[in-house]
């Protein structure tokens, strides 16, 4: 009698490399940092540009841009307020980026109420 072939999916294959695990669990303090600071800003970056530009489009160009410009500067404080460069990422004291990413969730959340406001109130009134 024939065993069955076992067939595995690619995710499998690539959850399992070497490059996939090196990346996130490395003894290099500094490449896990910049891959944190390097994340942290993709992961934010498609929510705050989107609604960004909706609230520009729908809301209000002026408080869109201030709303962009608080947002960028508050991104741009969280590479330095995560830790030196020299000493890499270690233990990481989260409260350390709070001035960064309070600021940013703020923005997004100000964003977005704007445009579901103009949304909502143009379902009511049409």
């Amino acid at each position: 009698m024939r065993k069955k072939r076992e067939t595995r999916l690619p995710f499998s294959f690539i959850c399992v490399s070497p490059f996939f695990n090196a990346r996130y669990f490395g003894q290099d303090r500094r490449m896990l940092r910049a891959d944190r600071i390097h994340l942290n800003t993709l992961e934010h970056m498609v929510p705050f540009l989107g609604m960004m530009w909706l609230h520009a489009v729908y809301v209000d160009v002026y408080r869109a841009t201030v709303a962009g410009i608080v947002g960028t500067v508050a991104r741009a404080l969280y590479p330095f307020l995560l830790g030196s460069w020299k000493e890499g990422l270690g233990l990481i004291n989260t409260k350390s980026v709070y001035p960064s990413t309070m600021p940013q969730y703020a923005v997004m959340v100000y964003l977005t109420l704007g445009v579901f406001r103009k949304l909502i109130g143009l379902v009511m009134y049409s």
